[in-house]
């Protein structure tokens, strides 16, 4: 990795480069710099670069994610961290769909099926699944223990249905279902894991055979939904409730590993799961839950890819129709298959019973290089951003940018952050950047509630990881995370490349000129006197910040209530004239200044951000 720090200043050498320029240079006087740049000068900044070698695509992405990864442990700047974080995101959006807009070939295909076709289909659609309900309705009479078994007889009534489910495909016109593989009988694997694309991946694997499923509990609310999953013997599970994810995993286990006790004695059918726990538009693999692999049993792969050519069948929530509006596009569609691929069986190595992870991972890398498409680190927290998007009334375009992978923040920068904290700067940050869906630097300033001055310049600077002179969200949200949410020696790194205006290569010596920071503290403080601070600080404004895990980096200083300062003094009285003033620091004596000094430094916590 090369770059520049926060400051702008040229990148940072190699530790063994650094290493052997501090061991062969002397030491260099403090009074002596060897140059000093104009008070709040800084450099023009550059753009930090990993250099992946050519290769496959892949390839050549994987790499670029060992080297964004391992950044933790090597000897990386602050802007070079942020620049990992850019690097191991993928780029690609899975949660869009990709449905073309219309054009006049496309509305003379749909005006000619609605005409000829769609009469027809609809004499199929309604009434499949009328009959499909109807025998999971017949099979659950009577039943109604849902973590035993269904005795036989019920479950042939159910496997009837799975000729009307396939029916009522052939009206979603698909009229080919391509069949590789086979499934594997219960003994050889107890659970399928299946990558998810459509609500429809549950009716193709009906059609198949009888499977039971783990479903969010939402699909309850579906009509006819009800009997269906009964009959299916579904495992419900509340996603934003810790217990019910907790029981639901129980019982994974305990019906994966359950076994017959004596011939002809009712068994559980196979397990199907989505270990992505949300639909995706088919193009990557996100990452894995571990639920289906705690158990540790051998699994069956199912990789399912969807051919269509007008109607994207997938349900996502970063941009795209409804269910009603995809089932209306491939109603009124000429043709779509699907190929349905039944792998071999997966059989876990010791290890990787041990850690369900690392089973879950190599199980996905196994089924992208079958499904063609790559991986990456979106999860379920990214789905539950673009949630939280929707309900800000955020437009659909806008949601397509908001791709950030809170998991690669969490992996680089060792970042603490919630869902919750991430869904509130999401709103602020939509509140500046509007339609455009970008900050300026005085945009994301009033975001921050800071001044500009030459200081806080260097914060933008910092975020702005390609220096086009405005931050996508993902930069915005990495940049907020390094500052506010990452561990105490990241944020001190963080702090001296906001202050520091220039670096000593040689020495590791920062310049800073104090002075500058005195004259902006004390403008500031005039219009936030120090009695402001100290009544918001003692009303709990401040530990409510700390305890819900906000530790920024105005944390680190002496607590506001130990703060005399006054509101009149001017910057020249802040200056001592029988003391040399001192421009390069070494990072220890910054790090010193900052907390001897936290009158100075409460714009990274303005009051209105303690509010917060």
């Amino acid at each position: 990795a090369r770059g520049c720090n926060g400051s702008g200043q040229a990148g940072r050498a190699s530790p063994e480069e650094a290493r052997e320029g501090r061991e062969r240079a002397p030491p260099r006087a403090r009074g002596a710099p060897p140059h000093t740049p104009e008070k709040g000068s800084m450099s023009p900044p550059k753009v930090v670069t990993f250099d992946v070698e050519s290769g496959g695509a892949g390839e050549s992405e994987r790499s670029a994610r060992s080297a964004a990864t391992s950044s933790r442990s090597t000897d990386l700047t602050v802007k070079e961290r942020l620049a990992a974080v850019n690097v191991a995101q993928s780029g690609r959006n899975p949660f869009v769909n990709n449905t073309p807009p219309w054009s006049t070939d496309l509305v003379v295909q749909t005006v000619l099926v609605c005409i000829f076709i769609l009469p027809l289909r609809l004499l199929l659609f309604c009434p499949s699944i009328a009959i499909a309900w109807i025998l999971d309705a017949v099979a659950n009479i009577g039943h109604y223990v849902d973590d035993v078994p269904m005795p036989r007889w019920r479950c042939r009534i159910v496997n009837w249905s799975s000729y009307f489910w396939r029916a009522w495909l052939f009206s979603l016109s698909f009229q080919r279902i391509n069949v590789v593989g086979e499934p594997a009988r219960r003994s050889e694997a107890p659970i399928c894991v299946v990558n998810h694309t459509s609500f429809i991946d549950i009716f193709l694997m009906y059609a198949c055979k009888r499977f039971m499923f783990v479903a969010k509990k939402e699909v309850t609310k579906i009509p006819f939904g009800r009997d269906i999953i009964r009959a299916g013997q579904t495992i419900l599970v509340d996603r934003a409730n810790t217990e019910s994810s907790q029981h639901a995993k129980e019982a994974i286990e305990r019906r994966a590993k359950h076994t017959a006790h004596h011939p002809g004695a009712p068994e559980w059918p196979t397990l199907v799961m989505f270990p992505e726990s949300t639909c995706t538009n088919g193009t990557a693999l996100i990452t894995f839950k571990q639920g289906a692999f705690v158990p540790g049993v051998p699994v069956q792969p199912v990789a399912i890819k969807y051919h269509w050519k007008t109607a994207d069948p997938c349900k996502v929530y970063g941009g795209g129709p409804g269910i009603g509006l995809i089932l209306l596009r491939m109603l009124t569609s000429l043709h779509n298959s699907v190929t349905i691929h039944f792998m071999d069986v997966y059989q876990p190595s010791k290890e990787e019973r041990g850690d369900p992870s690392f089973y879950a991972e190599n199980v996905r890398q196994l089924m992208a290089r079958t499904l063609k498409v790559r991986v990456t680190n979106h999860s379920y927290a990214d789905v539950q951003l673009l949630l939280a998007a929707q309900k800000m009334d955020i437009r659909r375009d806008s949601r397509r940018n908001l791709n950030v992978e809170l998991s690669t923040l969490k992996d680089i920068l060792d970042a603490k952050c919630t869902v919750s904290q991430v869904k509130y700067f999401l709103q602020e940050f939509h509140k500046e950047a509007g339609r455009e869906g970008k900050l300026t630097q005085d945009q994301l300033l009033r975001v921050l509630n800071m001044e500009r001055n030459p200081v806080t310049e260097r914060i933008f600077y910092l975020f702005d990881i390609n220096s086009d002179g405005t931050l996508q969200y993902k930069e915005f949200m990495a940049g907020i995370a390094l500052l506010y949410y990452t561990d105490k020696s990241v944020q001190e790194d963080a702090l001296i490349d906001i202050l520091a205006s220039d670096k000593d290569e040689e020495t590791g010596m920062v310049y800073f000129d104090k002075n500058l920071l005195k004259s902006f503290a004390w403008s500031r403080h005039k219009k936030y006197p120090a009695e402001k601070l100290y009544n918001m600080s003692v009303s709990g404004h401040t530990s409510s910040v700390m305890t819900s895990g906000h530790t920024s980096l105005g944390m680190m200083t002496t607590s506001l209530e130990t703060v005399e300062l006054d509101s009149v003094t001017s910057p020249t009285s802040l200056t001592t004239p029988q003391t040399p003033q001192q421009l390069w620091w070494t990072r220890e004596e910054l790090i010193k200044f900052v907390r001897d000094n936290p009158q100075l430094f409460d714009w990274l916590n303005s009051p209105s951000f303690l509010e917060r």
